[in-house]
């Protein structure tokens, strides 16, 4: 039984790392689609980089976090639509936490996310003090560079709120509702076995009260 059990234990942490990069990721647009999408479109440089933890808003609800990302873009041109003089703020995200497998199934956010410095593109919807880059890639390096600026890179890449999915915790459960059930089984049984194993004499010898004859 004890074998049972870790076998179980070893398959369940295999599935909990497997699932845990179970993303439903949006694949990368072109630049032309990404236009159609933005209400906004401008050239520029990012001046800075906040992040913050939030609630997730693909999936509301407890334990679903999402670190936003904003950047603070130093427009140089305007492509398509109405943009303020100076810079403005604009919005992306990175998945943090989710608390279960189907709840991960969502986009895990922008990518990639380019450092301060870097000149970029950006296509972004929404309004004066609330706009959001377009998913998935939505903020474009003019450069061609691909990857993450460090404060980004450094952040949680996705997990569980509870170290693994809610899913994972119901099999476990329930694994753990039947190993014990088996083994109460498995001893009842052999307490019976042995009881019966020792009968044979009668009433009086096994009260002690049979005294042989000298």
């Amino acid at each position: 039984m004890k074998r049972i059990g870790m076998r179980c234990l070893v398959v369940f942490l295999m599935a909990g790392m497997l699932t845990a990069g179970a993303r439903a990721d949006v694949a990368p647009v072109s630049g032309e689609e990404l236009e159609r999408r933005a209400t906004l479109v401008l050239e520029g440089r990012i001046e800075g980089i906040r992040i913050s933890r939030e609630s997730s808003e693909f999936e509301p609800g407890v334990g679903n976090t999402d670190w936003g990302i904003y950047l603070t873009l130093d427009v140089e041109k305007v492509v398509k639509g109405i943009a303020p003089d100076g810079t403005l703020e604009a919005r992306c995200f990175r998945v943090r936490q989710r608390r279960s497998l189907v709840e991960s199934l969502t986009p895990s956010g922008h990518h990639p996310v380019p450092a301060v410095g870097t000149r970029v593109r950006a296509y972004l919807n929404g309004e004066a003090g609330a706009w959001r880059v377009v998913l998935p890639n939505g903020i474009l390096a003019l450069d061609g560079s691909l990857e993450d600026a460090p404060e980004v890179w450094a952040l949680n890449r996705g997990g569980y709120t509870l170290g693994l999915p809610l899913e994972l915790w119901a099999v476990a459960l329930g694994a753990g509702l039947v190993g014990w059930s088996i083994t109460a089984l498995v001893r009842r049984v052999r307490r019976r076995s042995a009881g019966g194993a020792g009968g044979g004499d009668s009433p009086e010898i096994q009260q002690g009260i049979y005294s042989p004859t000298p």
